[in-house]
This record gives structure tokens, sequence and C-alpha cells, in this order.
């Protein structure tokens, strides 16, 4: 799996951190939001936040051969910033940044409008279908009129609600999106547990039904890509790294899989948190330092180059007690720590042979019986990655996999799919709906 770092414009005047970043990830997201959360946006506002793309990918991205994405900065409709009334002018921006920026981003996710925390008025199912087709529809003409577009466009499915999964599913199979569309996303899971109080990963039977469509749409040219929007906590990596190799065993690893994920959570969280522990390669395994200022001093040099003495001196600072001079110091060094416990995760999938699991046993009683006996012993030497809880949601997304696991391999149809995958929303138990 690979991660892509949430960028944003840097502060001017004070120590850049951004390559130290992407010299870590490679990929980063950039979001619209900038130039389309402002009352009277049109494409002036867009323009600015253009130029901030665009300085930020010659600067940071370009030097380390990376990748950047573009999202659709949806997100501002959600979170009220832009009423009802001028969706139809944020859908035309966003279409206008698609087609002139399309040699300057490597991936665009599409304008998803779920929702509403602001409008109540919009959180109707014909609002949200109207609204939504509308966007869709648009985006179509785009990716037949320009194949560099499609290639880079990734759809993004939203499934909180049974009203929204039905209103993207008949979007979706209405406009025959799934013979044009190369690229997938799971959104609207950004705040989820805390609404729902879940402790199994949502994305489940979404990225079955992405590998179905997949499957039902490619010609084997190109990997399965999948991406997984506002994802950090332990248990759902450690689930995309059992994901990534089932659908390599599917497909006989005769094409690649590519799961993705983002979160600002690690540059979030290194500013408050100031007990985070860094994980560090070690052969098979990792070296757990205590917390982030034990890094040694070569692994400063290596992650930040000519910056280390500086973050050096904030590592004394925080050890004094005293505060930061930059609270981004940490950031590069956090990013490097959950890097290293992704390839980890991957590599107790692969090591322990968790996926082939699946072929071999017959029911899921067995393989949480052999799983279990894994995760405790890893509880033993990583008691922070592997705690009693993680284990349990380990445990329960290993339940959720076999069911869709057993449907792959014995039914592999839209009709039964679709009732486990309403089924599963159910118990999902999101506190709203649309009228």
């Amino acid at each position: 799996m690979f991660y892509l770092h949430v960028a944003g414009k840097p502060s001017p005047g004070r120590v850049d951190f951004n390559p130290a970043i992407l010299r870590q990830t490679n990929l980063c997201l950039y979001s619209l939001i900038e130039g389309l959360r402002q009352k009277g946006f049109n494409t002036h506002t867009l323009a600015k936040v253009i130029d901030n793309i665009q300085g930020y990918s010659s600067s940071y991205v370009t030097p380390v051969d990376g990748e950047i994405f573009t999202d659709s900065g949806g997100y501002s409709i959600i979170a009220g910033f832009v009423s009802p009334e001028d969706i139809s002018r944020f859908i035309a921006c966003y279409n206008v940044y698609a087609v002139h920026e399309r040699s300057e981003y490597h991936s665009i996710f599409s304008l998803d409008i779920p929702w509403s925390k602001a409008y109540e008025s919009l959180n109707t199912k014909q609002n949200i279908y109207e609204f939504n087709r509308m966007s869709l529809t648009t985006a179509r003409a785009i990716l037949l009129d320009y194949p560099e577009v499609r290639a880079k466009y990734y759809f993004v499915w939203h499934f909180k609600m049974h009203s929204q999964y039905l209103i993207w599913d008949n979007i979706y199979g209405s406009l025959g999106l799934n013979d044009i569309v190369q690229n997938r996303a799971i959104g609207g899971m950004v705040a989820l547990r805390g609404m729902t109080g879940i402790t199994f990963s949502p994305f489940t039977p979404l990225a079955y039904r992405c590998f179905l469509d997949y499957l039902t749409a490619q010609d084997y040219s190109r990997p399965f890509t999948l991406h997984f929007l506002g994802m950090y906590i332990g248990y759902d990596r450690f689930q995309i790294a059992l994901l990534e190799h089932l659908f390599s065993r599917y497909l006989e690893r005769q094409v690649g899989v590519k799961l993705t994920y983002d979160s600002i959570n690690y540059t979030h969280t290194v500013r408050m948190n100031k007990g985070l522990s860094l994980y560090v390669p070690n052969g098979a395994g990792l070296d757990v330092y205590p917390s982030l200022v034990d890094a040694p001093r070569e692994l400063l040099e290596s992650i930040y180059a000519e910056e280390a003495d500086f973050v050096a001196a904030e590592i004394a600072r925080r050890r004094a007690g005293q505060n930061l001079v930059h609270s981004d110091s940490f950031a590069a060094l956090n990013i490097f720590s959950n890097k290293n416990i992704d390839d980890f995760f991957s590599h107790v999938v692969d090591s322990y042979g968790i996926a082939d699991m699946f072929f071999k046993f017959h029911s899921s009683t067995t393989i949480l019986h052999e799983v279990e006996l894994i995760l405790n012993e890893l509880r033993q030497q990583y008691g922070q990655l592997f705690t009693k809880s993680t284990i349990r949601s380990i445990k329960k997304n290993i339940e959720i996999t076999f069911q869709f696991h057993h449907w792959f391999l014995h039914y592999r149809d839209y009709k039964s799919l679709d009732g486990m995958i309403v089924d599963f929303i159910r118990d999902i138990k999101f506190p709203f709906y649309l009228s």
C-alpha cells in the first residue's frame, strides 16, 4: 500500500519541511478547496489554487519524481461553505480544472456530493441524485473527449447510507461508467467512527464491489487501482494490506494491485501528541523507540538532510519542556515511522500467509484461531501496534472479509453482492438519512 501526504501551500518565512516529507512519500494529495470555498468563488479564485498546486508540484513533487493527486474540494460542500444554489458553478469550476490542468496532475478524484452538514435542504434523495448525476454526466463527457484525463480519473464511491449507495449505483450504471472508469476510490469515511462507534473497517464490501467492477470491465492492461480516502487507524491499514494480498491472489499476480490511502493525521497529531513512538526498519522487523525525540542523529540526517540541525534543536527543546519553534518539525519523521508500519503490516500478512489461509481453510473460525495466535505473538513485541482492541478489530475484519471472499469464489455476481452490501450498511448505523 502507498500513503499520500495531504499537502497545502507552505507558510512563508518558516522552515520548509515539504522536501523532507516528499522524500518519504513521493505521493501527495492537494485539494481544490482553497479556491472553491470563498463566497462568490469562480474561475478567478480557482486560478489562485491552480498557481499554488503548480508551485507545490514544481518545488517538491517533480524533484523526487513523485505524483500529485488532486482532490475535488467537494468537502467544502459537505461542510457548508457552498450553498446548494452554487453547486452547479462548483461543478463547472471543477471541470475547468480537470481539462485545463490535465497535463499537470497525475491523478484526480471525481467531484462527489454526498450530503451537507449545514444545508438540510440539500439532503434529499432527489437533490443528491440530481447534483451527482450532473457532476458525473459532465465528467463522463470529459473522460470521453480527453483520454489522458480518463487514465488519471478516480471514481469515488459513497455508501454509508443505503440511499447513497443506491444513488451512486444507479448513476454509475445508467451512465455506463464501468466501461469508462479505470481507477476507483472509496470516500465518506472521515469521522465515520466518531458518528457511529464502529470498530471495524467500513470499506471492505465496497473494495470487493470495485474489484468486481474492475474484473467486469478491465482488459488487464492496467493494474487494479483503489484509493481509500481519509484512513489512518492501524487496523484499517492492516486490512488494506490483507486486501492487497487477496486481490493479488485472485489475479494470480498476473497484473499489479495498487492500493493507496491518504490522511492528514500523521502531520496533525504530531503537533500535539508528545508520546508518539518511532518505528524503524530492522531486517524483517521493527526497532521501536519510545518517542520521536529518541530518533538517532543519523536518521535525522537521512530524513531531513540540511534541516537535521534544526530538528535536533527542536528535539532538545521538547526534552526541556519548551515549545517547538515549528509545529511541523516532526511531521516527516512521523510519516517515515508510519510508512514503516505499513510495510511491516504487509510483511506480516505475507510472511505468515494470512491471505493464503482464506484459500486453505473453509471456515472463518479456523482462520480466526490461526490469526489470533499470530497477533498475540506479535503483541509481545509490538504492544502498541497490536493492542487487545486492535486485535479484536482485525478479527472482526477477517470475519467480514471471509464472507466476501466466499462470495467471490462461489458466486461473483452483482445481485448477491448488493444484498450483502445493504446488510453491511445496516450494521454501520449511520445516524443520518436522505429524506
